[in-house]
């Protein structure tokens, strides 16, 4: 079976981890995401994007649509400060609520179930204390062998990807 990779499915729904965004490359991040979670591919994990909105626009989900059709029988929960319940369907959940504030982070576990992730892709509002926040309410559930991705940690889109082995990680 010849299916799409993630970049040619990050392509086809015109998101920035795609190489091509709007014709041109910007991040290109899909290929080396396919390196890490394509074990995952036809398995029934748990994924969650922190920040699902294009800017402050209220459009967005390009990626959502990307993991949805790349990871097949994925749940996929979702976590943005702007309503985006419209991505909400068979598998992808949705909550609202500030990255910035670690009670809404662990509401959102709540909701979510109460249990780990395979992986947490980062993505929200970019602002450094916000990802400081993110990463030390979240890091904890994310399984072991799993992966917590932070996108654009800097002003020059350097990227950090932490993988947890039990209680050990690195940056």
């Amino acid at each position: 079976e010849n299916k799409p990779t993630l970049d040619e499915l990050a392509n086809k729904y015109d998101t920035d981890k795609g190489t091509l965004f709007g014709n041109v490359s910007i991040h290109g991040y899909a290929p080396i995401y396919e390196n890490y979670l394509n074990k995952w591919r036809d398995k029934n994990i748990r994924l969650l994007e922190i920040g699902v909105c294009l800017g402050n626009s209220g459009l967005g989900g390009h990626s959502v649509k990307m993991w949805y059709d790349y990871f097949t029988k994925a749940n996929i929960f979702t976590f943005d400060i702007l309503d985006m319940k419209h991505l909400e369907n068979d598998r992808v959940k949705f909550f609202q609520g500030d990255q910035g504030n670690r009670e809404n982070l662990l509401n959102m576990y709540s909701v979510f179930g109460n249990k780990p992730f395979d992986f947490i892709l980062e993505d929200g509002s970019h602002f450094h204390h916000h990802q400081m926040i993110s990463f030390g309410a979240l890091f904890k559930y994310v399984k072991s062998g799993g992966y917590y991705i932070l996108e654009d940690i800097t002003e020059e889109g350097i990227d950090a990807c932490c993988q947890r082995n039990d209680e050990t990680y690195k940056v």
